[in-house]
């Protein structure tokens, strides 16, 4: 399959691959999910950290969950490990993220990539909320 653009297709619940170039690609169609994430209630992750699963297998994405992480001032989760990676986003607020190689600050624009097993923790910094987006793959029960 050659590279594609995405565009809306006649049914708003969809999108197309269309050509691009002289290169023909193969047109699929792939169901869309519109979600706002004010709209999905927000879970308790500790004391001042509440965090919204936006997409996930209830969703039918099949490998990863979208989440939003909402860090009220002051908020700290302690280093802890996983074994799975986990990427970030940050999108609103100041805060740290901290590993055995030191910390490294969170600022609306920032991305970060944690290892599996990489011992990890955060804490907002700021005088408002530290919100990101946190993908991680679906996680055996």
């Amino acid at each position: 399959m050659g590279t594609g653009t995405a565009r809306l297709s006649t049914r708003p619940d969809h999108w197309l691959l269309e050509t691009v170039g002289r290169r023909l690609v193969k047109i699929e169609e792939v169901k869309v999910l519109h979600r706002n994430y004010l709209e999905v209630p927000a879970e308790a992750a500790a004391e001042g950290i509440t965090i919204r699963w936006i997409i996930g297998r209830p969703e039918g994405a099949p490998n990863f969950a979208l989440r939003v992480i909402e860090f009220q001032p002051g908020a700290v989760f302690h280093t802890h490990q996983h074994p799975f990676e986990h990427e970030i986003f940050v999108l609103e607020g100041e805060g740290v993220a901290e590993g055995p190689h030191g910390e490294v600050a969170m600022r609306p624009g920032v991305a970060l990539y944690i290892p599996p097993d990489e011992p990890h923790g955060y804490r907002n910094t700021g005088a408002g909320v530290l919100r990101f987006i946190c993908v991680i793959p679906h996680v055996d029960d």
